[in-house]
C-alpha cells in the first residue's frame, strides 16, 4: 500500500432543470469565495474540522478557513464503503495498520486538494472528486509529539449525487513541471487560477506570505520545526496552495493576496536540505496597475508582480531536512511517517 502512486484529486448551468442538478447537497453551506456552485465550506477551530455540507462528485470547490491558533493540514483520503467518522477517529489513535485498513485500496483520479494552512487564513481549491466518503485528517505534530489526528482531528466529507463537469473561469494558468513553477503573464494574486502539472511526476504548490527580511528557506525551516514539535512557526504565513497533483492533471486555486512579499514551492519535489527547482519568491505591489520590472532570472512576466524563478536560496538549514509535513513531503518527519500518511501523500 505504501507504494501506491498518489493521484490526489460545480458546475453552474444556465437554466431549467439542469440547474437543479448543480445544487449542493441538502444542508451544504457553499463558501462565498468559491468560484463554482458545487462547493463546501470547512472551518477549523481547536482540533476540529467543521464540515458545512457535502459535495457532488466531479469538479468541486473546497473553501477551508483555519480559525485555530496553529498550523493545520487537511489530508483527504477516500475511505472504504461504510467507514464512519467514529471508526476513523478510533483508528487514528491506534496507528498505522488501523488507518490503512480503512483507506480504499484503489487510487482516485488526479486530486489536488487544500494545502497546509496557517492560523487566520482561508484557501479555496477546486478539484476533481469521485463519489464516496472522504476522511479528513491532520498529521501536524502536537506539542506532546502526538499527531493532531490521534488527538481527534478527523472528520468525514460525503461526495454524492449527480456528477458536475463545468470548470471555473480562470484568470490564467500556473504550470508546474520538472524544472520549475511558471506564473501567468499579468498575475495579480487575485482571482481563480488553474494549476496544471505539466511534468512527468507529482508536483504541488504552496504559497507563503513572508515577513520582512525573512527568506523562504528560513520560514519553511520554522514550519518544519512546527511539524516536528508543535511549536509556533515564525517569519510568515502559509496562505494556501494545491496539494500534490498527478502529472497531466489540473486543479484551481482562488487567491486574494494582499500587497507584500511571497515565497512559493512544490513540497512534492523536496529531496534534501535545499529548496527544489520548483521554488522562488515574488512581490505584489499595492496597486493593481503597477508594473515593476521583473528579475532577470525569471521568465517573462508582466503586471504587479516581480518573480524570481528557481531556488530562492541554496543555503542549508538544520531544520530544513525534507520539509516534511507540507503537502506530499508531510509524513517524512512526522514520527518517521505513518504508513497511511505516506500513502495518502503518494496517492
Amino acid at each position: 500500500m505504501n507504494t501506491t502512486q498518489r493521484t490526489r484529486s460545480v458546475a453552474v448551468v444556465a437554466a431549467g432543470a439542469a440547474a437543479i442538478l448543480c445544487m449542493p447537497p441538502a444542508g451544504a453551506d457553499a463558501a462565498t469565495s468559491a468560484p463554482i456552485r458545487n462547493s463546501v465550506a470547512i472551518t477549523t477551530t481547536g482540533m476540529n474540522y467543521h464540515v458545512h455540507g457535502g459535495l457532488h462528485p466531479g469538479i468541486a470547490s473546497i473553501s477551508w478557513t483555519n480559525q485555530d491558533d496553529e498550523i493545520h493540514m487537511m489530508e483527504m483520503a477516500l475511505l472504504k464503503p461504510g467507514v464512519t467518522q467514529t471508526q476513523l477517529a478510533t483508528a487514528a489513535t491506534k496507528g498505522d495498520k488501523a488507518l490503512d485498513q480503512l483507506v480504499a485500496e484503489q487510487p482516485g483520479p488526479g486530486w489536488g486538494t487544500p494545502n497546509l494552512l496557517s492560523p487566520g487564513e482561508t484557501e479555496t481549491v477546486t478539484t476533481h472528486l469521485r463519489a464516496g466518503t472522504y476522511g479528513l485528517l491532520c498529521f501536524v505534530m502536537g506539542k506532546d509529539h502526538m499527531p493532531h489526528a490521534a488527538m481527534g482531528m478527523v472528520a468525514t466529507l460525503k461526495v454524492s449525487g449527480p456528477a458536475q463537469s463545468v470548470a471555473p473561469a480562470a484568470a490564467g494558468t500556473i504550470s508546474i513541471d520538472d524544472n520549475g513553477i511558471h506564473w501567468p503573464s499579468g498575475f495579480t494574486g487575485k482571482g481563480t487560477y488553474a494549476v496544471r502539472d505539466t511534468g512527468r511526476k507529482d508536483h504541488a504548490l504552496s504559497i507563503a506570505r513572508l515577513d520582512k527580511s525573512v527568506s523562504l528557506l528560513q520560514f519553511m525551516g520554522s514550519v518544519n520545526n512546527t511539524m516536528q514539535t508543535g511549536s509556533a512557526a515564525h517569519g510568515g504565513s502559509l496562505v494556501g496552495g494545491v496539494d500534490a497533483l498527478a502529472a497531466g492533471r489540473t486543479a484551481w486555486v482562488t487567491l486574494d493576496l494582499s500587497a507584500g512579499r511571497y515565497g512559493y514551492l512544490s513540497p512534492s519535489d523536496i529531496t534534501g536540505p535545499q529548496l527544489p527547482k520548483q521554488s522562488g519568491e515574488f512581490t505584489l505591489g499595492a496597486s493593481p496597475t503597477a508594473s515593476p520590472s521583473v528579475s532577470s532570472s525569471s521568465s517573462a512576466h508582466t503586471g504587479p508582480v516581480v518573480v524570481t524563478d528557481g531556488p530562492a536560496t541554496t543555503g542549508k538549514s538544520a531544520n530544513w531536512l525534507l520539509l516534511a509535513g507540507i503537502g506530499a513531503a508531510a509524513a517524512a518527519v512526522i514520527g518517521g511517517g505513518t504508513s497511511v500518511g505516506r500513502r495518502l501523500r503518494r496517492r
